[in-house]
């Protein structure tokens, strides 16, 4: 025998929510088959939960969308930082510039530090900057290919696309934890109606009650195995039927009906 689902997923609440109101639109009061007091908090939830639900996937929508431009940043001011220390350092080793050119920048060994995580590109880029800057201020020939002005171009850019990230996820969060707060009011709310409205047709037989309850939006599924059990069925009684008709139609004399 199926059983009662509630929605487990944000579209089918809302799903079940619009069906039970479009399917009261036209009924008198006393005809609904669950409280009007119900039909009036299901009408007050839904363009709340509907706008929470859409800012959350604008949110999510605008955080995918500059997710690649993002990359690539991150891509560029990592590539810029990288070369920029690999020169610096084979002049280093080349004599042009003196060893003592890497407490300039932070650096102990002439190993290039990590920038596999964006907090480490963060902090190694603005040390690098500031080396550098400081570096030619104490007299220091500017290291070029890749100059610091180019570097700092690529950096900034991606420390912009950086914050914009940031402020873009926060309203995600947000957006997703104000949904998250409405959904057990929805689903208390959800659950009532429909017990209300499989007790207004509890007198009927089990397939009548759930036939006219799923026309106010309760849903019922097959339980594992059943689904096979009721195709079984359904099988059956069309064959028995096309039997009798390809029967009826041999021999009509012998099934015909007298009055």
């Amino acid at each position: 025998m199926p059983y009662r689902r509630l929605p487990n997923t944000d579209t089918k609440r809302l799903k079940a929510i619009r069906t039970i109101i479009s399917a009261s639109e036209d009924l008198p009061t006393f005809k609904l088959p669950f409280s009007f007091k119900s039909l009036q908090q299901v009408k007050t939830i839904l363009p709340n939960f509907e706008r929470e639900i859409i800012l959350q996937k604008e949110a999510l929508k605008h955080q995918v969308s500059r997710q690649k431009e993002y990359a690539q940043s991150i891509k560029k001011a990592r590539l810029y930082l990288s070369h920029f220390i690999q020169v610096m350092n084979m002049a280093i080793m080349r004599g042009d510039l003196p060893s003592n050119t890497l407490k300039f920048y932070g650096l102990k060994t002439n190993r290039l530090p990590s920038l596999s995580s964006e907090n480490n590109l963060i902090k190694v880029g603005k040390t690098i900057i500031e080396g550098e800057r400081e570096r030619t201020l104490n007299g220091g020939n500017p290291i070029t290919n890749p100059t610091i002005a180019l570097v700092n171009v690529r950096f900034e850019k991606f420390l912009e696309l950086n914050q914009h990230q940031k402020v873009i996820k926060e309203n995600y969060i947000r957006a997703n934890n104000n949904v998250a707060k409405l959904r057990p009011e929805v689903d208390k709310l959800i659950q009532t109606i429909w017990n209300e409205i499989e007790g207004f047709f509890g007198n009927l037989p089990d397939d009548g009650k759930r036939q006219m309850s799923s026309t106010f939006g309760v849903e019922y599924v097959f339980r594992r195995g059943e689904i096979n059990t009721e195709l079984k069925e359904i099988t059956e009684n069309a064959t028995e039927e096309n039997n009798i008709n390809k029967k009826v139609d041999d021999d009509p004399v012998q099934y015909s009906i007298s009055f």
